[in-house]
């Protein structure tokens, strides 16, 4: 008897990593996926929705990560590829991270509340 193994499930984080890759090959000279793809990481940790986390206007990701890395001095700006589970298709998006790399979404509702 032959018994052949049963392919895993992708997972989220390797469905994104091969969509960077894949653009990546794409581009002809350097650009934000072969960046992405040398010097991004993953982020896969997500903080408990601050206090004073307002969540922003949906599809205005890029503005309202933004508007706070711009007036708080406890989060960084991050820009790349992220993915709803509901729907694993890779968007471009931006976040927040805090002090120890945790994600904070002030667009998708990700963060568990306090």
């Amino acid at each position: 008897m032959i018994v052949q193994p049963v392919a895993a499930e992708p997972t989220l984080e390797s469905l994104l990593i091969e969509h960077v890759h894949g653009l990546s090959r794409w581009e002809q000279v350097f650009g934000p996926a072969t960046a992405l793809r040398t010097f991004g990481r993953l982020y896969t940790s997500i903080a408990r929705r601050p206090r004073w986390l307002v969540p922003g206007e949906v599809k205005q990701c890029f503005c309202n990560a933004t508007a706070f890395a711009l007036v708080r001095d406890d989060v960084t700006y991050v820009e790349g590829f992220a993915l709803d589970p509901a729907l694993p298709i890779p968007m471009e998006h931006a976040w927040l991270i805090d002090a120890i790399g945790q994600v904070i979404d002030p667009t998708w509702d990700d963060n568990i509340s306090c």
